[in-house]
């Protein structure tokens, strides 16, 4: 097998996109969970409110 001199500064750089892709991808589950528990108690909230007028 034969290596030229841009193979590991190439697979360095693709290690790196792929580690930024894998945060990026976490971050944002994480960020749509707590934005759907944070929806989900105002939600609650709304409809206790609604039941003590109603």
């Amino acid at each position: 097998m034969h290596f030229c001199l841009w193979d590991i500064p190439a697979l360095i750089l693709l290690i790196g996109a792929v580690a930024l892709v894998t945060v990026n991808i976490t971050r944002g589950r994480r960020m749509e969970r707590g934005l759907e528990e944070e929806l989900s108690a105002k939600m609650a909230a709304e409809a206790s409110a609604a039941d003590r007028r109603g």
